[in-house]
């Protein structure tokens, strides 16, 4: 199963890393990637960690392959002062997320950013002080009325909070509790948060072999993303990579 949201000359994909994994020669990695990046998964100790990493750059040299974009024969990427990758010479962002057995990868022509956390089952420590009054307020509703546990619920909420940050290209300088998530109060997988910017956002929950996943996205266009049937062009960008 796989997912493709588009709209707008936005799109996200939801994939397992073990696709582009099994699909692509170790050559061809160090055909496509800058030898940085090799590099620096070479540091990672567990090899799902590795495979992770490279998986996302590698689908974005596919996607932007498949648009049009990227014409070098390498992916060369960039960061800005706080770590946000991009491609210089474009007229595109992108952002990637990762976890478990997927990645997530969001392009589009505006700001975005992207995330998607396993529901793992690990106990999750102070998780409420990560959390604006509102927010908390939001948690104990929704536990009161789906039965659902403050965890889970946080993790939605995470993963919404995440993807502002990443959006927003700030990193580890933004507090958490300086980015509130207002839900919309007739679709709850809609929501906004004003950070200087009013970010416009989504959150779904991915299921894959028996695992739940919470997936959160962003951009500053209103209500610019949807989210579309499972669909084969998520598997035909491997062709390009």
């Amino acid at each position: 199963m796989f997912y493709v949201g588009i709209h707008r000359m936005t799109q996200i994909f939801v994939l397992p890393y073990k696709w582009v994994m099994e699909h692509v020669s170790r050559d061809r990695i160090t055909d496509i990637l800058h030898e940085k990046d090799i590099a620096k998964s070479n540091r990672f100790v567990h090899d799902a960690d590795r495979d992770r990493y490279l998986a996302a750059r590698l689908y974005l040299y596919g996607l932007l392959k498949y648009k049009g974009f990227e014409t070098s024969k390498k992916l060369v990427l960039d960061v800005n002062e706080f770590g946000k990758p991009y491609v210089s010479g474009i007229d595109i962002r992108f952002n990637w997320s990762h976890s478990g057995e997927m990645i997530a990868v969001m392009v589009g022509l505006n700001q975005c950013g992207i995330d998607i956390e396993l529901h793992s089952g690990k106990e999750l420590y102070d998780y409420r002080s990560l959390c604006t009054e509102k927010e908390l307020t939001w948690l104990k509703l929704k536990c009161q009325q789906t039965g659902l546990s403050e965890h889970e619920l946080f993790l939605d909420l995470w993963t919404a909070k995440e993807s502002v940050v990443k959006a927003k290209g700030s990193g580890l300088s933004t507090d958490p509790r300086h980015i509130e998530i207002i839900y919309d109060q007739v679709d709850e997988k809609l929501w906004t948060c004003n950070h200087d910017i009013v970010f416009y956002g989504n959150t779904e929950v991915i299921n894959w072999e028996n695992e739940m996943y919470s997936l959160a996205w962003c951009n500053p266009i209103i209500r610019s993303i949807c989210t579309i049937p499972p669909s084969d062009i998520v598997k035909d960008i491997l062709i390009y990579i």
